[in-house]
C-alpha cells in the first residue's frame, strides 16, 4: 500500500512541475532537476527496497544548493511504511514544503519545517548539509542514529571534445551548486582544441536550461574569484556563465552558480590531486584511465551522469538502504 501511494505521489509530481516552486532557478532549471530525481524513482524500484523496513520517524536535514536531493530519501522512507520530516533552513524552504503538500494529498505522513527542535521526535537523522551543521547535530541529537553527508566536491576528466554537451547538462543542474557538480574540468588536450567546443556547449546549456538568480553572497563571491583569475589565467564570459581557465594548482574544489573551472594540456597526477575522501562523483568516459583507482565513497560516470546517480545505490560509500532500516 505504501508504495502504491508513493508512486501516485511521484507521478503528481511529475504531472504538475509547473507547481513548483523554482527557488533561485529558471522554471527550465527546475524541470531540469525533478526530471532527474523522478525518473529513477519507479515503482520497480521502490518495491525493491520496500520490504526492508524504515524507523518509525526519520527526519532529514537539508542545505539550500540541492533543492531535490530530500526527494529519494523521503520516498525511499515512505514506501518502506515510515514517517519522514523535512527539515529546511529556516527562510529557504526549498521544495521540501511543495513535497509535504502534496505527498499529504496522497495519505503519505511527509511534514515539513524549520523547528530544529522537531528532530527531537525522529528515530533517525540524515544531514544532506554543511559539516558544521552535522557536528551540531551530533552534540545536539547524540542518542539520535546520524548519517551525516557533508562537503563534498566533484570534477571531471574530458578527453573527447564530443563529450562538451554532456558535460554542460551537467554544470546547468542545480546551476552547479552542490556536491556532484563538476567542480572542475580537466582535459589533456590543447586550449585551441577544447575551447571552442566547450563555449559553444555552455552556449547551448544556458539557451536551454537558463540559469536562476544569484543571492548576493553568491554574487561577491563569484566577483572575487573571477578577478583572481583574471591574474592566474583566463575568464571566458558568455551569458550568464564563466569558464576559469586556470593551471591545476590553482583550480578549487569549490563552485559557484556556472562557473566552470578547466585545466588544459592536464596530466594524471594533476587529476590525483584531486581524489580523496572529499571526492563524491568522477565524471570520465568509459575505460578512460583504467588504472585510476577511487575510494569507495567516490562514484565514477560518464559525463551527463553525474548528476544522475541510480536508486538504490551507495551513497558517498554508504548503503542508504541498509544504513537506513530499522536496527
Amino acid at each position: 500500500m505504501s508504495v502504491d501511494r508513493v508512486t501516485a505521489w511521484l507521478d503528481h509530481l511529475r504531472a504538475h512541475k509547473a507547481d513548483c516552486p523554482t527557488g533561485p532557478l529558471s522554471e527550465e532549471g527546475r524541470d531540469l532537476i525533478l526530471g532527474h530525481a523522478l525518473d529513477v524513482l519507479t515503482p520497480r524500484a521502490l518495491r525493491q527496497i520496500a520490504t526492508t523496513p524504515a524507523p518509525d520517524c526519520t527526519a532529514i536535514v537539508v542545505a539550500r544548493t540541492s533543492m531535490t536531493a530530500p526527494l529519494e530519501w523521503a520516498a525511499m522512507q515512505l514506501a518502506r511504511g515510515g514517517r519522514v520530516l523535512l527539515k529546511h533552513p529556516s527562510g529557504a524552504p526549498g521544495l521540501t514544503t511543495w513535497f509535504a503538500s502534496t505527498a499529504a494529498a496522497h495519505g503519505l505522513p511527509l511534514t515539513a519545517t524549520d523547528d530544529r527542535q522537531a528532530l527531537a521526535a525522529a528515530d533517525l537523522l540524515i544531514a544532506l548539509s554543511s559539516d558544521d551543521t552535522i557536528d551540531t547535530l551530533r552534540r545536539q541529537w547524540p542518542d539520535t542514529p546520524l548519517l551525516g553527508f557533508g562537503h563534498k566536491f566533484s570534477v571531471a576528466w574530458l578527453t573527447d571534445a564530443r563529450e562538451a554537451d554532456a558535460l554542460a547538462a551537467d554544470l546547468a543542474a542545480h546551476d552547479s551548486r552542490g556536491c556532484m557538480s563538476p567542480s572542475v574540468v580537466l582535459t589533456p588536450r590543447s586550449r585551441e582544441e577544447i575551447l571552442p567546443v566547450l563555449t559553444a556547449a555552455l552556449d547551448a546549456a544556458q539557451a536551454r536550461w537558463p540559469r536562476g538568480s544569484l543571492q548576493p553572497a553568491e554574487a561577491a563571491a563569484l566577483r572575487s574569484r573571477t578577478a583572481m583569475v583574471r591574474v592566474v589565467g583566463e575568464v571566458v564570459e558568455g551569458r550568464d556563465w564563466q569558464l576559469h581557465r586556470v593551471p591545476a594548482a590553482r583550480a578549487l574544489p569549490a563552485t559557484w552558480p556556472r562557473v566552470l573551472q578547466l585545466v588544459t594540456g592536464a596530466t594524471e597526477a594533476d587529476l590525483q590531486r584531486f581524489i580523496g575522501p572529499r571526492l563524491s562523483v568522477l565524471g570520465i568516459a568509459d575505460g578512460a584511465l583504467p588504472g585510476l583507482e577511487l575510494r569507495p565513497t567516490a562514484r565514477r560516470c560518464p559525463l551527463g551522469e553525474m548528476q544522475r546517480p541510480p536508486f538504490p545505490r551507495r551513497h558517498d560509500g554508504v548503503d542508504m538502504v541498509e544504513a537506513t532500516a530499522v536496527r
